[in-house]
């Protein structure tokens, strides 16, 4: 039965791409489809699903070609193995984007991105894709995102993505009422249209929608003359925009007031609130130059009613897409969950255990260290040379030890705050061994002890510095580590190593004092560095640290 899987394929494949006969190809592909599963071959199988979806899509019967691509979808073996589930996830995309789910479109648009990530195909779809992300944003009206996307885009890979990048920017700019900006990529554009002559009509409409709106009549006088020959075969919605261009620049309607007539009757015919608010435009500029201020006002109320009603569509839409997106995006995520909760709960426990056993070692090494110490003050000369030996020999051990913790606590990536509450005792007694090391009595020692003296305290001193970048590493928060890591691949061209770890400090929600003690540094210096943080990463006064770096991160994501 395998082996006939081939041509049965083929057969639908013929009758549906090349005769269009989709009634007869239908039970074909579900015979294929049967057969594939049962013989467990993903290739034929993922392939029908993806046929029959393109036919709707290329024919524009969008809800069916949803359905058939989100049944491709559901065996999720077979999807991830399929060569062309970009190109899936591309064209549900653009059908959830013509409905208006914009997010949901974004959702699509990425993971096509990602797909063609995957395959390293830097192609014209993957350039094509972030222009519909970009799309999406405009129409979710975050002009900022929207921009911030073209700005990603390799312009120059073609003439198709250099002119569509251009007539999204000039809108972008038009949006914002940066008349000089739009001129500026209009221009751009003008000068790639001989390359992409489909996309023609598409920067006819743009112009002339922007300079009506701009009352730009010399650039519209010169696009009015050139279009105004092809007005009977223009879309409806370039007739509106022309007949408000005829009345800026001739103060007269083309035609006689039966084309008006006919206009409305066309636009009443159809369900768009586009077309309806442009035709209401038209009256309501007809009716100012006319003095008819009683139509003037009719026309006015009405534009309001349908912003209202676009308001409304674009409100329903957007629980619509949220439904949607869930829909999607919910199952995975119970997945990924629990799949993360076992694996913290795995982790905790280790991460207690080693918690226990450096407390248990940190507290006995305390003890040491402090009976050493006070029998070195209590035998003073008689017994220095052997105390100090003692504490080398132990303060060398603790290193050892303290390495091996150190290891195993990052690979492990333990947030161990706990061992902030030994940071000031222990501050307290580098402070008293300081003293002691800098006590005038000791100046007199004879050379050999002082040299050994030297050398212990550099010990001493090497061993609170570890302790110190230990209990750096030990205090980060349960999770932070990821962020810790992306901070430093956004701002390792920017900071040093060492204001990279304040920074980590800072997002953390450590004041300067308490920086200062885990760092060795005093507080004044932290402010120091707290202000080159700012200088360095253009962060204003008004801003804290922590929202701006959050802020960059997300940015970053996107």
């Amino acid at each position: 039965m395998c082996a006939t899987l081939p041509s049965l394929h083929q057969k639908a494949t013929d009758l549906l791409i090349n005769k269009k006969n989709i009634k007869a190809a239908l039970p074909l592909y579900e015979k294929t489809i049967s057969l594939a599963q049962e013989c467990n071959n993903c290739e034929h199988q993922f392939s029908s699903f993806f046929e029959i979806g393109n036919y709707y899509y290329s024919i524009s019967q969008f809800d069916n070609a949803l359905l058939w691509y989100k049944k491709g979808l559901e065996n999720k073996k077979c999807a991830s193995d399929f060569k062309n589930l970009a190109g899936i996830n591309s064209n549900i995309g653009v059908i959830y984007l013509g409905k208006g789910y914009l997010k949901t479109a974004i959702s699509f648009f990425i993971a096509a991105r990602k797909d063609l990530e995957k395959l390293g195909e830097k192609n014209q779809n993957y350039w094509i894709n972030y222009i519909n992300i970009g799309v999406a944003f405009m129409e979710m009206e975050d002009l900022a995102s929207a921009k911030r996307i073209f700005d990603k885009i390799d312009s120059k890979f073609s003439p198709t993505t250099s002119f569509l990048v251009a007539i999204n920017l000039a809108k972008i700019a038009a949006l914002k009422n940066d008349k000089k900006t739009f001129n500026f990529h209009v221009n751009r554009a003008d000068q790639l249209i001989k390359q992409v002559r489909l996309y023609e009509n598409t920067l006819d409409e743009l112009k002339l929608e922007f300079y009506v709106k701009f009352q730009d009549k010399k650039n519209l006088t010169k696009l009015y003359n050139d279009k105004i020959d092809a007005y009977a075969s223009a879309y409806i919605y370039t007739k509106l925009l022309m007949q408000q261009a005829s009345l800026i620049i001739t103060q007269k309607i083309i035609g006689d007031p039966k084309n008006i007539d006919a206009l409305r009757e066309e636009v009443m015919s159809q369900d768009d609130i586009t077309n309806q608010l442009a035709y209401f435009e038209l009256i309501k500029l007809m009716s100012l130059r006319q003095k008819n201020y009683k139509l003037y006002a009719n026309a006015l109320e009405r534009i309001m009613q349908l912003q209202d009603e676009k308001r409304l569509e674009n409100t329903t839409n957007a629980l619509k897409d949220y439904q949607v997106l869930v829909e999607k995006t919910s199952l995975k995520q119970e997945n990924e969950q629990l799949r993360t909760q076992q694996n913290i709960n795995v982790l905790k426990i280790k991460n207690q255990q080693y918690l226990n056993f450096f407390l248990i070692i940190s507290s006995l090494f305390l003890i040491v260290l402090g009976l050493y110490l006070y029998s070195y003050f209590q035998r003073k000369e008689k017994t220095k040379t052997n105390v100090i030996v003692e504490i080398s020999k132990d303060l060398e051990t603790s290193h050892e030890m303290q390495y091996s913790l150190q290891q195993k606590l990052r690979n492990q990536e333990l947030r161990m705050e706990e061992i902030l509450k030994t940071v000031g005792k222990i501050a307290i007694l580098r402070k008293q061994i300081d003293a002691y090391f800098n006590n005038k009595k000791l100046k007199n020692t004879n050379p050999e002890e002082l040299a050994e003296l030297k050398n212990a305290k550099l010990d001493v001193d090497l061993f609170f510095n570890n302790y110190t970048e230990l209990a750096i590493i030990a205090s980060q928060k349960e999770a932070y580590s990821f962020e810790k890591l992306r901070i430093n691949d956004l701002f390792k061209e920017k900071l040093s190593d060492k204001e990279l770890n304040v920074l980590s400090l800072i997002m953390n929600n450590y004041s300067s004092k308490e920086i200062g003690i885990l760092l060795n540094k005093t507080e004044k210096a932290i402010e120091y560095t707290r202000k080159n943080l700012r200088i360095k990463l253009g962060i204003d006064s008004a801003t804290q640290i922590d929202v701006f770096v959050r802020n960059e991160l997300k940015s970053f994501d996107v």
